[in-house]
């Protein structure tokens, strides 16, 4: 490899066919010739050369007929003066050295059904399966801010769902554009039974294919520091998937190759031993991981109970609990963190007359101030804050904005945070205190 080899991402359109062709005459001429084509292209140094090259689409059936008709087609291109160069899913690129060479396909229409088919299998079914994985996406993100707008604002898994969206709308919207092409090429190849020219969208592909990598990665990171079993489930499941169509597309291209040419058979040599090693490499990783996850998890409602901020403990000014019983969850984004507690106590030995016992807060702090307005209104809503209820308490002294009371209910508003906390007693000035110095709200 080293200097004699170049991986080049190039952003062409798959059926962009004359975009294609050009592009490795002038690379040709440049002294670098293609060998592999995918995600990124591979080209191999050589002296440069005034080489044509046609890209010829094709409907992959795995049949034996399909295959007997791919290797007649490429006997009669060479005997016709065309090489094969690369083997690819859906195309075979060939080329040819001499001046004025006698073109492999000339009827137009036959030519655009080849490429429908090509991108039928290859891409357009893709599409349909991305465009179901992002309506699930936009479904949950939706339920989400009609049920839950502040779990959601909380969560960093926000911003992967929307740009998730995003990236699957460039993927989709490829499709649209290939259909308008399409379109124009039917009435093309009617008329003048020629192909229409495909318009270059080199940002754009370049974008939407490096928008789509990084979703992916972003993707597995969130999905691994979720800290959720069903998603280590998820993930692995899509690994093997990945992985094993991956493979499938190796060995059947090779397959192909060795049928069609003497092309030189990419790294992969022996691939069902590889398969084998790697699945099973693969099975043993997640099943690691997935032990580590349950190890960690035993005791996590006992260290999420220990992460309160505030606890029944520090509130009472006497002791006697029996059977304790706490619930709490956290979440953070850029645009605020969340904190929900309830703490409760089954059984209370001290003349409360076996009464239930409990306190709960749910936190909101805002780090970025646009939101405020939006998730103060919505907290309320939630919440069921009644302000016509609720009687304003003048605690000028506690370095808060305002105090609002109902009976047991509280809510506390801060300069940048706010507290709705609800008791089962009549808290004492001097608990309420803690509170607000322990949910920092007098900052």
């Amino acid at each position: 490899m080293g200097k004699n080899v170049k991986w080049k991402y190039e952003p062409y359109a798959f059926y962009n066919k004359a975009g294609i062709e050009e592009r490795l005459t002038e690379m040709a001429e440049q002294g670098w010739f293609i060998e592999k084509m995918g995600f990124f292209w591979k080209y191999r140094k050589g002296e440069p050369a005034k080489r044509t090259y046609n890209v010829v689409y094709f409907y992959e059936d795995e049949s034996d007929e399909s295959e007997s008709r791919q290797k007649e087609f490429v006997s009669y291109c060479e005997a016709a003066g065309w090489c094969l160069a690369v083997v690819s899913s859906g195309m075979l690129i060939f080329y040819h050295d001499g001046k004025n060479p006698v073109p492999i396909e000339t009827d137009a229409k036959l030519e655009l059904e080849n490429i429908h088919h090509a991108m039928t299998e290859i891409h357009l079914i893709r599409n349909i399966f991305v465009a179901l994985w992002t309506g699930m996406f936009i479904w949950e993100l939706v339920m989400y801010w009609r049920t839950s707008p502040l779990t959601l604002l909380a969560s960093n898994e926000m911003f992967f769902m929307i740009a998730y969206i995003f990236a699957a709308a460039l993927v989709l919207l490829d499709t649209c554009f290939y259909s308008v092409w399409r379109k124009r090429c039917l009435k093309t190849v009617e008329e003048l039974e020629i192909l229409s020219e495909v318009k270059s969208r080199p940002i754009y592909k370049t974008i939407s294919d490096f928008s789509v990598l990084c979703i992916v990665i972003i993707g597995v990171i969130v999905f691994l520091g979720s800290g959720v079993i069903e998603a280590y489930i998820a993930l692995a499941m899509f690994v093997f998937i990945a992985v094993g169509s991956m493979i499938k597309s190796k060995i059947k291209n090779n397959q192909r190759i060795k049928k069609l040419s003497k092309i030189q058979i990419p790294e992969i040599k022996q691939p069902f031993g590889f398969a084998m090693i790697l699945i099973i490499g693969l099975g043993i990783m997640v099943c690691i991981m997935l032990m580590i996850f349950h190890s960690e998890s035993i005791d996590r409602d006992k260290i999420y109970a220990e992460r309160a901020t505030v606890t029944l403990e520090d509130i009472r000014d006497f002791d006697g609990i029996v059977e304790l019983d706490s619930y709490y969850d956290e979440s953070e984004s850029v645009l605020l963190k969340r904190i929900s507690f309830d703490q409760s106590v089954e059984e209370w030995n001290h003349n409360l007359n076996d009464e239930w016992i409990y306190f709960d807060y749910q936190y909101i702090e805002i780090k970025a101030g646009f939101v405020y307005d939006f998730a103060f209104e919505k907290f309320c809503e939630v919440r069921g804050i009644d302000f016509s209820e609720y009687t304003e308490i003048d605690r000028d002294n506690w370095n808060v904005k305002q105090i609002y009371q109902d009976n047991h209910h509280y809510l506390i508003i801060g300069e940048t945070a706010f507290a709705d906390v609800r008791f089962s007693w009549q808290p004492t000035d001097e608990q309420l205190q803690i509170v607000i110095e322990k949910l920092k709200l007098d900052e």
